[in-house]
C-alpha cells in the first residue's frame, strides 16, 4: 500500500484522465495520495478540493505557490483560511520560495511564506514546503516562523547533506520524488542512506518529473511506487517494507 503525498490531479495538460489516474494508482496499490491546490493560481485550490471531495482516498493541500505570491491578497487570504477548514483539507501547501524563475518578486514571495506560515499555525495544519533556488532564506523563514509548532515537509527535496541535515534538526519531514531514480542523481541517493527513515515520505509531483522508467511520460500516482522501488535498493529491503514506512510517516505527517 502506497502513499502519494505530492501530485496534482486537477493539472490541465496531463495525458490521462483523473479517472484513468485513479485507476491505475489502485492497480499499482498507491491507495492513498494528496492533490495540491497550488500551482494554478488560486482556483487551482478549488479544483483540487473537488477531487478529494469525489474520492474517499485522496485528500487535498491548499496554499498558493511561490510563482503565484503576487496574486495574494487579504481577500485571498480570507477564502484561504476558509478552505483550510474543510475536513479533507489536510494541509498549507505547497507554499514557500522560487528564486529560479523570480515568476513573483522575491520580497513578495517572502511576504506571503510568512503568511502562510502564520495561517498553518492559526488552523493548525501542517506546511508543505517548496523551495528553489531558496535554500538557506527558507530554511531561516521556516526557523523563525514555524518553530516546529507545525509538522513541516520540504517537498521534493534536492539539496544538499548539509541542508538535509538542517532542515532534520528543525523536525522537518522530507520527501523525496523520481528524481532520485535519474542517472546523475547519486548525491540524492547518498542522503537517502542517512536520513532517519521516520522522516522519510514519498511523492510523484505529477504529472512532473516521472521516474525511470517512464522518462518523458507525463507522471502519474502510480509511477510512486518506482520511487520507493529505489529506496528499497538503497536501504537494501522490500518494497514492501518501504510502502510500510513511508505510508506510516504519512499518514503521521497529514494526522490521517
Amino acid at each position: 500500500m502506497f502513499f502519494d503525498s505530492h501530485c496534482h490531479l486537477s493539472f490541465s495538460g496531463q495525458d490521462y484522465t483523473l479517472d484513468e489516474m485513479i485507476l491505475s494508482a489502485q492497480k499499482a496499490a498507491v491507495t492513498r495520495m494528496v492533490t495540491i491546490g497550488a500551482g494554478e493560481g488560486v482556483e487551482g485550490n478549488s479544483e483540487a478540493l473537488k477531487i478529494a471531495e469525489k474520492f474517499s482516498h485522496v485528500w487535498a493541500a491548499v496554499g498558493i505557490h511561490p510563482h503565484d505570491a503576487k496574486l495574494v491578497t487579504p481577500e485571498v487570504l480570507e477564502q484561504m483560511r476558509k478552505w483550510f477548514l474543510h475536513p479533507k483539507v489536510v494541509a498549507v501547501g505547497e507554499v514557500g520560495l522560487d528564486f529560479h524563475y523570480l515568476h513573483s518578486p522575491r520580497e513578495i514571495q517572502e511576504k506571503v511564506f510568512d503568511d502562510f506560515i502564520d495561517l498553518a499555525l492559526e488552523v493548525k495544519k501542517p506546511l508543505v514546503i517548496h523551495d528553489r533556488d531558496a535554500d538557506l532564506v527558507t530554511y531561516n523563514h521556516l526557523k523563525v516562523g514555524a518553530q516546529r509548532a507545525v509538522p513541516v515537509l520540504i517537498h521534493c527535496f534536492t539539496g544538499t547533506k548539509e541542508l538535509a541535515k538542517k532542515y532534520l534538526d528543525l523536525g522537518c519531514f522530507i520527501s523525496f520524488s523520481g528524481i532520485i531514480t535519474f542517472k546523475n542523481a547519486q548525491d540524492l541517493r547518498d542522503i537517502l542512506t542517512w536520513v532517519p527513515k521516520d522522516r522519510i515520505l514519498i511523492e510523484t509531483d505529477s504529472p512532473f518529473l516521472a521516474p525511470v522508467p517512464y522518462r518523458g511520460k507525463k507522471n502519474q500516482p502510480a509511477f510512486v511506487v518506482e520511487v520507493a522501488r529505489c529506496i528499497s535498493q538503497i536501504w537494501n529491503t522490500s518494497l514492501e517494507n518501504v510502502a510500510q514506512i513511508t505510508t506510516q510517516n504519512a499518514n503521521q505527517f497529514f494526522g490521517l
